[in-house]
């Protein structure tokens, strides 16, 4: 538990460095990055994009705020659309991921614009999950499209839809509020690798070196 905790702390660390390293490159969209800010439990990292220069959604609305939770694992594990729902996969006795980024999204994007928030984890999607197939590679975000194709509850994204608006007390179209803010980032970088990118990053930006 020790070492986990530790771990994960490291994690969280220099991913925020690898952001805040991008406030001193004239060119990024970047404005403004904080540490342990941010609507609770998306509060490891906050990130925010210049208007102009802001990335974009998939329906090409600018992402002005990234409110990103990091989950290190000592081991390796998988996660489908299920464990979104459980609690104990963010190590919770209560809530579970999608309720927490349920009310981020109603307090902080009450119209689901202009917001993300993110999952960011070294486990796994796993193989053979609905949820595989929703995580747009490109971007991490969902697709929302593809999350109410199917008719039926007992079609394929039926099940999500089903599972995930019983859980959150939603309709579909509150469903789609909250889901077209989400974003799930797998990483398989190890800490090292981490550590070395994060010695690349700093050099061009005029920081020490690691």
């Amino acid at each position: 538990r020790g070492d986990a905790r530790r771990h994960g702390d490291d994690f969280q660390a220099k991913l925020f460095w690898l952001y805040a390293a991008s406030l001193l490159d004239p060119l990024s969209p970047i404005i403004k990055v904080a540490y342990e800010r941010g609507p609770k439990s998306f509060d490891d990292i906050l990130i925010e994009h210049d208007l102009a220069r802001a990335p974009l959604d998939h329906e090409g609305k600018p992402i002005l705020r990234r409110h990103t939770q990091c989950k290190w694992h000592t081991t390796a594990g998988v996660f489908g659309f299920a464990e979104l729902a459980d609690p104990a996969f963010v190590g919770a006795p209560r809530y579970s991921f999608l309720q927490k980024a349920h009310l981020a999204q109603t307090q902080h994007a009450p119209n689901g614009i202009g917001c993300r928030f993110e999952l960011v984890t070294n486990w796994r999607l796993k193989a053979d999950d609905p949820l595989l197939d929703l995580v747009r590679k490109e971007s991490d975000a969902l697709d929302l499209k593809k999350l109410f194709e199917g008719t039926t509850d007992r079609s394929r994204m039926g099940e999500v839809r089903k599972r995930w608006c019983e859980h959150l007390g939603v309709d579909h179209a509150g469903l789609h509020l909250v889901a077209r803010t989400l974003a799930i980032a797998e990483t398989t970088e190890s800490l090292a690798g981490l550590r070395a990118r994060l010695d690349d990053k700093f050099a061009p930006a005029g920081m020490e070196r690691i």
